[in-house]
């Protein structure tokens, strides 16, 4: 490592922040003279070198040591102690790979403690920096990102369980019986810390490896593991109580003169919006409101689950809408094959038992809508508990001239919708799990996500799907769509089909002022926003803030994450509706889809397509039953995105 050949350079010292401290020291004593490095790794300056090794005792000696070269025990000069430095420098630069890292390797301007000052910095920078996805170059399928930590590939996480699998196997072999269970310890993992996992996937994916690093990040995992999965019980069970500690949780404030219980607010817009008809701070009450009395909750709950599923029962059938998909249910036109213009390829790796269906259809613009199947796992009521997550996410665009949409509301919401889930179950539900504090979780989750971005050019709708211990609980904010369906009940029969979510629709006030106090509207209304039709499509009603340009049509949701452009006059509040295990049949599905399905195809005519699926094969896939939802629904000339995920309900609670 240095001139001479037989050294330990800077491996002489403990550690690069023991180097990097001697260099700082030097800029604070003598910043301008020149440093060096011996045989044995010690660093000096030019004067300390002369003073050590030149005869300095006298006014003799002084003059002697500049007159001639003065050499150390090992007759090696300061010029030697400057190459030595120089060498050791850019060897270890090579070691550390801070290009892998994605650190620029400063140059040396000069072997002084200010011109080795930029690239200590860089050195201090690397223990901190994990290395780059982009210096792991894999194939196509383990170049793609991995849903749960979207900061590493496929790659990566292959190369994580194989150096987790000989380590953990005997310790937990059930972790690593199959590729699900692989899936899940990495996701339970991630729930712990995604900035270890993230650091120990990238680390076990490069070429420079440092064993006592990765060891304690492993240790810290494990240690961690094992501490949460002993405070695992029997799937919660949600109490029909009050909110618990309430005086912790939960405010008072006034809207407009009326009191509101409203959570206490934990993320505030990073982009404020201009509002109308509230204030600011009104609006944050409102959006933050939570129902907090249990005979009020199930009130509530009954409500939004009978108005969801007399929503879908009331579906008229249009020919002009409704007509293409019953033209190949009944088999007067064929599917035959579908081509996508937009190559969009997911898979259900994350939730293997869900099947997940996408395409561009027949649109121009690119792929707005975004899924998520995913399990968090978090301390809910004392203990450790899983919760399964699966949405819809359906990205739209503020109307503009761009070729493409904007969907970055959904991609970044859908990123952060698992944690925010968890994380505001727990804090609702220290020591007990509570429906009223369950939904106020669900309903609070949901605003975090619209508060926390800058969403200038559009938002998102959502329908989720949060399995908590024995509960499922449907969030819906817009008008993506869930539905169950049991293929084994004939049509005729009840329950072989109803809808579990609302979609959020406005009413004509143009043809029935009275609709003007209808739900969907009245919200509006209290919010400063108007309700008018499509200047181009009377028959479309759509909602507009009061500085909303004319030729501009305005919004079909009324609910929704991240448009704030429109003043505030839309809500990201969702509603819930829960449903107990064992309420559905274990048998049926539950198929959530984005409005690209249901602007062609009537919650019967789905249901319909299912059992016919299922009547002609009885072991077909979800990932299959999606497909032929998703192909029917291109065939059928859907005008928008198309994303369908369905799972068995079995499924939902295992």
């Amino acid at each position: 490592m240095d001139a001479s050949g037989g050294v330990p350079g800077l491996d002489a010292y403990p550690s690069t922040y023991d180097f990097c401290k001697t260099i700082r020291d030097y800029e604070k004593s003598s910043p301008n003279e020149k440093l060096g490095m011996s045989k044995s790794g010690r660093i000096m300056s030019e004067g300390e070198f002369n003073k050590e090794y030149g005869k300095t005792n006298t006014l003799w000696g002084w003059t002697k040591s500049w007159g001639v070269t003065v050499r150390d025990h090992d007759q090696l000069s300061f010029e030697d102690y400057e190459h030595n430095l120089q060498v050791s420098l850019g060897n270890y630069v090579e070691k550390t790979r801070l290009a892998e890292r994605g650190i620029d390797v400063v140059p040396i301007a000069n072997l002084t403690s200010t011109g080795i000052k930029p690239l200590i910095v860089k050195l201090e920078q690397a223990p901190k920096t994990p290395f780059l996805p982009a210096a792991r170059i894999y194939d196509r399928v383990n170049n793609q990102a991995v849903a749960a930590l979207p900061s590493i590939k496929e790659g990566d996480y292959n190369n994580l369980m194989n150096f987790l699998e000989p380590q953990l196997k005997s310790a937990l072999p059930s972790d690593f019986a199959s590729d699900a269970a692989k899936r899940a310890l990495f996701q339970e993992f991630c729930s712990i810390s995604r900035r270890w996992v993230e650091e120990l996937a990238t680390r076990v994916s490069s070429p420079f490896k440092d064993t006592e690093q990765e060891k304690r990040l492993l240790e810290l995992l494990v240690d961690d593991l094992v501490q949460r999965r002993e405070k695992t019980g029997p799937k919660p069970e949600a109490q029909s109580l009050d909110l618990p500690d309430k005086e912790k949780l939960i405010v008072t404030e006034y809207v407009k003169g009326r009191p509101v219980e409203t959570c206490k607010r934990t993320i505030n817009f990073m982009d404020p919006p201009k509002t109308h008809g509230l204030s600011l701070d009104e609006l944050q009450h409102l959006d933050y409101q939570v129902t907090c009395s249990a005979g009020q909750l199930e009130e509530e709950l009954k409500e939004n689950k009978t108005r969801a599923k007399a929503q879908g029962d009331s579906e008229p059938f249009r020919q002009e809408d409704h007509g293409e998909f019953q033209s190949l249910l009944d088999g007067e036109k064929q599917l035959g094959r579908c081509e996508y213009g937009y190559a969009y390829k997911t898979t259900s790796k994350e939730l293997p038992t869900t099947g997940i269906a996408v395409a561009d259809g027949n649109v121009g613009y690119g792929m707005e809508d975004v899924i998520v199947a995913q399990r968090e796992h978090g301390m809910i009521a004392g203990q450790w508990v899983p919760v399964r997550v699966t949405a819809i996410l359906d990205g739209h665009t503020e109307p503009t001239r761009e070729l493409t949409g904007d969907n970055s509301a959904a991609v970044n919401s859908g990123r952060q919708l698992p944690h925010a889930l968890v994380s505001r179950l727990g804090s609702m539900n220290r020591n007990i799990l509570t429906r009223t504090g369950m939904v106020a979780a669900c309903q609070s989750a949901v605003v975090d996500l619209d508060r926390q971005g800058m969403y200038k050019k559009g938002g998102s709708s959502i329908n989720c799907a949060a399995v908590v211990g024995k509960h499922l609980c449907i969030i819906n904010s817009g008008d993506s769509r869930a539905i169950y369906v049991n293929p084994k009940k004939a049509l005729s029969e009840d329950g072989v089909f109803f809808q579990l979510s609302e979609d959020a629709r406005l009413l004509s006030e143009t043809d029935s002022p009275e609709n003007a106090a209808s739900r969907f509207n009245q919200m509006v209304h209290d919010r400063g926003g108007i309700v008018a039709p499509h200047p181009r499509k009377p028959e479309q009603v759509r909602v507009k803030s009061v500085d909303t340009p004319e030729d501009n049509p305005g919004m079909t949701c009324i609910s929704s994450i991240g448009d704030h452009h429109y003043g505030g006059v839309t809500s990201p509040k969702p509603f819930v509706t829960v449903f107990e295990e064992g309420e559905l049949d274990p048998d049926g599905f539950l198929i959530q889809f984005s409005d690209g399905i249901s602007e062609v195809a009537l919650n019967k005519q789905i249901a319909r397509l299912v059992r016919l699926r299922c009547t002609e094969n009885p072991d077909i896939t979800q990932e299959n039953l999606a497909a032929n939802l998703r192909d029917h629904a291109f065939k059928a000339r859907s005008g928008d995105n198309l994303a369908v995920i369905v799972t068995r309900v079995k499924d939902l609670f295992e």
